[in-house]
């Protein structure tokens, strides 16, 4: 069984461009271009509610070297 772990997402919003580094998107592996994906907003903005905040994003480019290895616009 392969563990689940963090990779981060650099996120493009709305219709102004905004980029938000930190959604994490919970995975064994990285997604691929193209993929529609789920992501958890950085920890700072999430609500305190039990709730699950979820923000739907495509993938738009993968740098696995980087800290934010996940390129990705808000659907």
């Amino acid at each position: 069984m392969t563990e689940e772990r963090v990779f981060y997402v650099l996120l493009m919003r709305g219709a102004g461009g905004v980029l938000n580094d930190g959604f994490e998107y919970w995975s064994d592996r990285l997604p691929e271009v193209g993929d529609e994906i789920e992501l958890a907003p950085p920890a700072d903005f999430r609500p305190h509610s039990v709730e699950r905040t979820v923000v739907r994003a495509v993938v738009t480019g993968i740098e696995p070297d980087k800290h934010s290895p996940v390129r990705a616009r808000e659907l």
